[in-house]
This record gives C-alpha cells, sequence and structure tokens, in this order.
C-alpha cells in the first residue's frame, strides 16, 4: 500500500483486475484533514459494478446504504457505506481502511492499524466516482477520485 502522505483530499480507488477471473485488486486511500488512510483488498468484479450502478441512483432509496467492503480472514481492510446525511440531498461516505501485519516472525504480527473517517459529498460528485470506477474496469485498469464536499452539515 502506497503512503498517503501528500495524498488528494478525499477518497481515491486504484483498481486493477487480477488475471481473468473476475476479481480484482483494490486500492483505497482516504483523506480527510487531519486524518488519512489506506487500504487494500479483493473484489468481484459483478460487485463493484454493482456497488457503482447503487451509487448512482438519484435520489438514494429511502434507508438505502450502498455498501462495498473487502478484508482478510474476519478482518474489514476496505470499507465504504454510502448514505443520505441530511433532507437536502448532502450525501457521505463512512470510509474504514485497515492494515494487517500478516508477517508471522514480526513481532507485531497480526496487528491492525486502521482508520475511520466521513467524507462529505454530492450525487452529483458520487455519480462521477461511480463512472470513473466503472471505467478503471473496462480499461482494465484505473484510478476513480471523489473529492471532498465542504458543505457543513445543514
Amino acid at each position: 500500500v502506497r503512503s498517503v502522505e501528500g495524498a488528494p483530499r478525499g477518497l481515491t480507488v486504484t483498481y486493477q483486475p487480477e488475471g481473468s477471473a473476475g476479481i480484482g485488486e483494490v486500492e483505497v486511500s482516504a483523506s480527510v484533514p487531519p486524518f488519512a488512510g489506506a487500504g487494500l483488498g479483493y473484489v468481484n468484479d459483478d460487485d463493484l459494478r454493482a456497488f457503482a450502478g447503487a451509487i448512482s441512483a438519484y435520489p438514494l432509496p429511502d434507508g438505502a446504504r450502498p455498501a462495498l467492503t473487502t478484508g482478510v480472514d474476519d478482518q474489514e481492510t476496505v470499507g465504504l457505506t454510502i448514505f443520505q446525511v441530511t433532507s437536502r440531498g448532502q450525501l457521505a461516505v463512512a470510509v474504514h481502511l485497515a492494515v494487517i501485519d500478516l508477517d508471522r516472525h514480526s513481532p507485531t504480527s497480526g496487528t491492525v492499524s486502521d482508520a475511520h473517517m466521513l467524507l462529505l459529498t454530492s450525487y452529483q460528485a458520487l455519480h462521477d466516482f461511480a463512472t470513473e470506477l466503472v471505467s478503471a474496469m473496462e480499461a482494465h485498469g484505473g484510478t476513480a477520485r471523489l473529492p471532498i464536499t465542504d458543505n457543513e452539515f445543514s
């Protein structure tokens, strides 16, 4: 996983297919100052495509919380959940990113370092992000970015 130092504000998802099995690697980083984090996981292409479709819905159905999660064993390494914050259309992405030390010879083996953030966004930004996710899959690799919306909860 790359360093998040100097990462652009917002959410970045880089997709890379893993062979022809319909599975891809997602490298996810988020920066919501003063916090930042990164995580890595593997997703079924159909699940990623369904997530992109769900977050493109306007408006999100009442109570809908489209989510994408990856993990190692029972530990989530990437968790993205979208939900409506206000009745005026303000949306948020709950971001959970984790890195697990899997080196059995390390004194910190099994240690999990993680970050939780809330990224405010809009329907248009989320739609553009979903379009970029699908484009990354169709191009057999690429990056989607979701910038932060600086609006307050109101």
